[in-house]
């Protein structure tokens, strides 16, 4: 059995890779993609997923071996506006752990009603560490934003693939960390680390977002169940 992992941020039941701005395109450093080490690489759908394809005699095994090679990769986001009050989370995903890179949706870290970004952010890896992060690239239109951790040194980073590659029907496993906001049960990230398994329902998707990108739509995306 061999499970594609997506390493989700955006919500509903499209989820997925844009057309338009890249990673690389946003970043001030190339990402190098690297395939976590306990699994191998098969297909992923750009930006918004890190599928990784484990194969086992078993297909719990198999679950519980993907989740465990990605979800390490796998953040909150936390957008802290400009004066550091805690205005709304999300989840992110590590692309390059030496150099400290995210991959995020822009509309986890924009201001209210606007689309330009936070100054202060934050992330929480999946131990429960929380570090400072600054934006350093952002696309409203694709609805993607990179942050950086000053320094690097994160325990993880997820391999990025192509969406052609991924079959109709494909097994799929999405692990997010979207957090919520501060107040609400006590505040934190209750929803870190959240898994959840389906199948890969259509490709080549569109969204479209009446909001403040001005009427954007978002492309190729991959829907899952």
């Amino acid at each position: 059995m061999k499970a594609i992992v997506m390493a989700t941020f955006l919500t509903g039941a499209i989820v997925g890779g844009v057309a338009g701005a890249t990673a690389s395109d946003l970043m001030r450093a190339p990402v190098v993609a690297i395939a976590t080490p306990t699994a191998t690489l098969t297909a992923a759908p750009s930006l918004g997923f890190t599928p990784v394809s484990v194969t086992t005699s078993n297909d719990v095994s198999a679950t519980v071996a993907a989740v465990n090679a990605v979800l390490p990769a796998v953040v909150t986001v936390i957008n802290r506006g400009n004066s550091g009050v805690e205005a709304g989370s999300g989840s992110g995903v590590i692309v390059d752990k030496d150099l400290g890179y995210i991959v995020t949706n822009s509309h986890v870290v924009e201001m209210t009603r606007s689309t330009q970004p936070a100054s202060v952010v934050d992330v929480i890896l999946s131990n429960g560490t929380r570090k400072s992060a600054t934006v350093v690239g952002n696309d409203p239109s694709t609805d993607i934003a990179v942050l950086r951790v000053a320094g690097g040194g994160l325990p993880a980073q997820a391999a990025l693939g192509d969406p052609a590659d991924v079959p109709l029907g494909a097994q799929v496993i999405a692990i997010g960390s979207p957090g919520i906001s501060t107040g609400f049960r006590g505040g934190g990230a209750v929803l870190e680390n959240t898994v959840t398994s389906g199948i890969v329902s259509g490709k080549g998707r569109s969204f479209p977002r009446a909001d403040l990108r001005g009427n954007v739509t978002l492309r190729d995306l991959v829907q899952t169940d």
